[in-house]
Parts: C-alpha cells; sequence; structure tokens
C-alpha cells in the first residue's frame, strides 16, 4: 500500500519533486525543477542524512505535501521539527528514519496528515501526537513490538480506513472503544501474538470490507459474539491462531467473503456454518486436524475455485453438495487419512467439481476407495496419488493416460505417485511404476 501511495504522488506531483541528499550537502538538487527554499514543492525525498540533529525546515520549502526518508537511519528529527512546518502535510513515511530514537512530540501539529508511516516505534504506550491527528486515513506501525496500549483516546482516529498494527506483540488488548473506527476497511494485526481476546465493540466495523488479517496471534483464545457483524467482509485471514478452539455461532452471517484462512486452528472442532459463503472463491482449511463433524454445505450457486483441506485427519466424508463445485480448480486433500469417498452425485456420476479441475492433490488417503473416471477430468494438470494404496491400478492406468494426452497438447503436466514424478512426456513401462 505505502509503495502504491508514493507512485501515486510521484504520478501527481512529479514535476514538483525535491530531493535532498546529503551526499551532495544539505541542499536541493539542481536537476529537481524545485530547487529553491521559495518555491513550493509537493514532495519532498529526504536521503542519506546521518546528523545527529536535524532542523528540516531549513532545507525544505514549507508547502510541502508529502515527505518521505530514505536511508537516514542515523538522522535524529528534532523534537520541534514540526512545530512550525510543513503545516499542510498529506502523507510522512518514516520507515527509513530511526524511529527506534524518538517520534518528534511535534507531529501533532501536522493536522492535515492523512497518511503516517512509522514502524518500529519503541513507545509502550501509543504517543498523544499521534491520536490527535484527526484527519488519518492510513497509519503504519508495523513491527512496534514493544507498544502494549493504544489508550482508549485510539477511538479519535475516526477517519482512519487503513490500520496496519502487524508485528506488534506486545499488545495484550485492544481498547474496548476500538469499534467506533467506523470507516475502517483494512485492519492488519497479524503476528500480534499478545491479544488474548477482542472486545466486543469489534463486530460495530461495519465497514471492514477489504481486509482482515488475524493470523499468527497465537495468544487469540476467542472471538465475541460480535464477531458476525463484519457482515460486508471479503478477506478474513486466521491462520496459525494456535489458541481457537470454537468459532462463535454469530460466524454464519459472515455471507459476504470472499477468502477465508483458517490454515493450522488444529484444536477447531466445528465451522458453525449451514454453508458455505456464497462468494467464497478460496477456503484453506490445510492442518484443521480437529475437524469431526461435517463441512459446511455448497450452496448453489457458488463461485469456490480453491479448496484446500490438506491435513484434516478427522473428516471422513465430503459432503454430497461439493459435487456442484462446478469451478473448482485446485483441490487439496493431502493427508485426509480418515476420508472415504469422494463427492458424487449418484453412484456413476461424478459430478460437476471434476469438470475445471487442474491440480488434484490425493496422497496418503490411504481410506480412499475409488477415483474419478479420466474422461470426467479434462483439465487435470497436476495429479498426486501419492500413499493411496487401495485405488485400483486399473483406475491409475486411466488417469495416467488422460494425463499424458492432455500434457502432449497443454504443455506440462505431472503426475506423481511415491516419490516419483512423471512428466507429459514420461515412459512408463506399467502402473507398477507408480505404486
Amino acid at each position: 500500500m505505502e509503495d502504491l501511495m508514493h507512485n501515486f504522488a510521484r504520478y501527481l506531483l512529479g514535476d514538483r519533486l525535491i530531493v535532498v541528499d546529503g551526499k551532495n550537502g544539505a541542499t536541493p538538487s539542481t536537476s529537481s525543477p524545485v530547487n529553491n527554499k521559495s518555491s513550493g514543492a509537493y514532495l519532498a525525498l529526504v536521503s542519506n542524512f546521518d546528523a545527529k540533529q536535524l532542523d528540516i525546515s531549513s532545507i525544505l520549502p514549507a508547502g510541502i505535501l508529502a515527505l518521505r526518508f530514505e536511508g537516514c537511519g542515523e538522522m535524529e528529527l528534532s523534537d520541534g521539527a514540526f512545530a512550525s512546518f510543513a503545516k499542510y502535510l498529506r502523507l510522512l513515511d518514516l520507515s527509513e528514519y530511526s524511529v527506534n530514537k524518538k517520534l518528534p512530540d511535534s507531529i501533532r501539529h501536522l493536522k492535515q496528515l492523512r497518511y503516517l508511516k512509522a514502524p518500529g516505534i519503541q513507545d509502550q504506550v501509543l504517543p498523544r501526537s499521534i491520536t490527535g491527528l484527526h484527519e488519518l486515513r492510513y497509519l503504519i506501525l508495523l513491527g512496534s513490538c514493544q507498544l502494549k496500549d493504544l489508550t482508549e483516546s485510539f477511538q479519535m482516529l475516526s477517519n482512519l480506513l487503513h490500520l496496519d498494527l502487524f508485528g506488534c506483540s506486545g499488545l495484550k488488548a485492544l481498547p474496548d472503544s476500538f469499534g467506533r473506527l467506523w470507516r475502517l476497511e483494512h485492519l492488519d494485526l497479524s503476528a500480534c501474538s499478545g491479544i488474548e481476546a477482542l472486545p466486543e465493540s469489534f463486530g460495530w466495523l461495519r465497514n471492514l470490507r477489504s481486509h482482515l488479517d488475524l493470523s499468527c496471534c497465537s495468544g487469540l483464545k476467542a472471538l465475541p459474539e460480535s464477531f458476525g457483524g463484519l457482515d460486508r467482509l471479503w478477506h478474513l485471514d486466521l491462520s496459525c491462531c494456535s489458541g481457537l478452539k470454537d468459532l462463535p455461532t454469530s460466524f454464519q452471517y459472515l455471507t459476504e467473503l470472499r477468502h477465508l484462512d483458517l490454515s493450522g486452528l488444529s484444536r477447531l472442532r466445528a465451522l458453525p456454518m449451514v454453508s458455505l459463503p456464497r462468494e467464497l472463491r478460496h477456503l484453506n482449511l490445510s492442518g484443521c486436524s480437529g475437524l469431526a463433524k461435517e463441512l459446511p454445505a455448497a450452496p448453489e450457486p457458488n463461485e469456490l475455485r480453491h479448496l484446500d483441506l490438506s491435513g484434516c485427519s478427522s473428516v471422513c466424508f465430503l459432503p454430497s453438495s461439493y459435487a456442484k463445485l462446478g469451478k473448482l480448480v485446485h483441490l487439496n486433500l493431502s493427508g485426509c487419512s480418515s476420508l472415504m469417498e469422494l463427492p458424487r452425485v449418484g453412484r456413476l456420476d461424478g459430478g460437476e467439481w471434476t469438470r475445471k479441475l487442474e491440480h488434484l492433490d490425493l496422497s496418503y488417503c490411504p481410506q480412499l476407495m475409488y477415483m474419478p473416471d479420466s474422461s470426467d477430468l479434462p483439465k487435470l494438470q497436476y495429479l498426486d496419488l501419492s500413499g493411496c494404496f487401495p485405488i485400483h491400478e486399473e483406475e491409475i492406468s486411466n488417469l495416467v493416460e488422460n494425463v499424458r494426452r492432455r500434457g502432449r497438447a497443454c504443455g506440462p503436466t505431472w503426475l506423481k505417485r511415491g516419490n516419483q514424478q512423471f512428466g507429459a512426456g514420461a515412459k512408463l513401462k506399467s502402473t507398477a511404476d507408480l505404486l
């Protein structure tokens, strides 16, 4: 996102760019159209400064709208750097400025600031200089592992659209008023391993739509019942939240999901959904070895393209409705050691799920008793049957021949059994080569 912002600023303001490179002295580059303090510069790039104290106002014009530091790890901004300077600043990127020292308190004067990136801040309590920036739309504090308290005043950032707290492992909880960030659309809390619970107000984030990442929040024990209030959410990542045993019953109201990743939730016992969201395209349940109950049904019509159930060792059957997954391209059932059947409508009909399938991994499914007919897999490009010993040799032979024919026409196609891989041009003396 930050690269997009910088590129966008360059695109719009390319003829109003000032570059200040410490290697050339503390003066604007003469190659820039803006090369003196009296000129207005909308985008300022400060690089290669190692001064212990720098009065930024002495080298940059006051009218800049965007400011980025590059290669300034040893530089330290004076505490009053922004006290009477850059009052129109909209974008401030401190990602290559050593915020390990201190964020200038005078940031609070940047009342027009829309975008702030300040990774790795060392404060244990979020500075008031940030919570007073009421016009902020983007706040990126990733890697601030010392941060322990966002404070209740965090709700004052009510215009936030994008919040990135990735790797803020010191956070133990979010403020109760967190749900008052009414406009928030994108939230990254991944690797916030200290968070044990989310506030009940979390479900008030009704505009949270594009992205919610809670992956690797290993301390998270439960989700609030209000979680179902996020009914506009498209992308949800709960992967590696190893402390989660159950999901709230309100989870079933997340009907707009396109991407759902629950991989690595080995203690999860069930999905509280009658059916999968109709618009779901990507579902990852890999490593959910505790899932013993029947999986949610597939609605009709549906949009599912990618389904990963690898390592779901307690799953014995897939719902019959999965035979109607007519847009499925990738199916991974590797390590489903209890799985006995693949979905099919009738005894001889494999269903629609095979029609567009390109990648099929059935490795180490020792209970699986049959394979779809080769004619039902017209687009198959990759097949792994390692460890599927009960499958009859005749079925494998038909599949091998089908894969080979298609490989000559469509490019690389692979079939794997055990430690051997066979490309489309490989020569097999018999199907015993695969056993």
